[in-house]
């Protein structure tokens, strides 16, 4: 269980920068405990032969469009997500590391510094990446787009990556109800 008194996960990586976040981004990333959110969102999947393979090892949705869930459980240690989306859940362990944000999927394990983090909007930017431990070269990276912006009560969106010579892997957008009451007993 996370220490109420404790910095959330994202307090910790933003550091001053979280308190300019707009009102909806810090309440969704300022959480302890279990929380559920529900949304709309639209997936586009990989584009090739190649690219829809990287998708299957990595566990990624294909595409489509519909309802979601999204379930975050905050502990001291760092956040478990997972994304409920059409037909797959997608889920990923999240940490602070030397002040970089690390997230494990499956088999891989990215690296991201915050490109923007102002009263508009959060950015991340993709600074390396690990397959079973391995460094992925520099020329190898996916290019990833990872963006939150806010409107009253919800959360927007707007997540893709894709791989030089292989295409989109993977792009999804929408927005989750981020309004009061999500908390799970």
């Amino acid at each position: 269980m996370h220490d109420a008194g404790a910095p959330s996960l994202y307090r910790r990586f933003l550091g001053p920068s979280f308190d300019l976040l707009p009102r909806e981004l810090r309440a969704f990333h300022d959480v302890t405990g279990h929380r559920r959110y529900t949304g709309h969102c639209t997936i586009a999947g990989a584009e090739t032969a190649l690219g829809r393979l990287a998708a299957r090892i990595l566990g990624l949705p294909r595409s489509g469009e519909g309802a979601m869930s999204f379930e975050l459980h905050a502990a001291d240690e760092g956040e478990t997500w997972s994304r409920h989306f059409p037909g797959k859940t997608l889920s990923s362990r999240l940490h602070v590391e030397h002040g970089v944000l690390v997230e494990r999927m499956g088999v891989a394990q990215m690296r991201f510094e915050a490109r923007e983090a102002n009263g508009r909007e959060l950015s991340l930017a993709l600074k390396g990446v690990r397959i079973l431990g391995v460094p992925m070269p520099r020329f190898l990276l996916p290019q990833v787009r990872a963006v939150e912006t806010a409107s009253p009560d919800r959360l927007h969106f707007d997540i893709a990556a894709s791989w030089p010579g292989v295409g989109r892997i993977i792009a999804y957008r929408g927005s989750l109800d981020v309004g009061p009451g999500k908390e799970i007993a």
